[in-house]
């Protein structure tokens, strides 16, 4: 049963939930955290949810097709003060491009859009974009569009 009337739901989660495939910081270390993490968001009837997290010394957007019932963004950014060489990073379900560069996060909802749309930006140093993807919010929900 859902219970919020929000648009969008933000979760802040201090380490990776999406991705399973690097050797640190990750909810894949801790597989029945993660997957009760994946069953309240489902059972929360709240599918306009988004993850976003961080300590990976590396920033990305990431989708997860069968996390909670629904397509499940999480937006990972990590790196104001320091960040890791780029290197290949595995992550079957990134979106984008990986960014390892002096980074911050940026959420950006257009209520006035039609239909409503979240951006996800990385900016670096100099305010340059390092990564810019756009949904519209009904991308976060059921394909019945509930």
């Amino acid at each position: 049963m859902r219970t919020s009337t929000a648009q969008v739901h933000l979760i802040g989660t201090s380490i990776q939930a999406v991705s399973s495939q690097h050797p640190w910081a990750k909810c894949a270390n801790f597989p029945q955290a993660r997957e009760r993490l994946f069953r309240v968001i489902d059972a929360s009837g709240v599918p306009e949810a988004v993850l976003l997290s961080g300590d990976r010394h590396i920033s990305e957007l990431s989708r997860h097709d069968e996390a909670a019932g629904d397509s499940l963004y999480e937006f990972t950014s990590s790196g104001l003060t320091h960040h890791a060489p780029m290197h290949e990073a595995a992550n079957r379900h990134r979106v984008g491009p990986l960014v390892a560069a002096l980074n911050y996060g940026l959420v950006t909802i257009d209520w006035a859009a039609d239909p409503v749309t979240l951006r996800f930006a990385m900016r670096g140093t100099d305010n340059e974009t390092l990564l810019d993807h756009t949904l519209s919010l009904s991308a976060l929900r059921p394909s019945g569009g509930s």
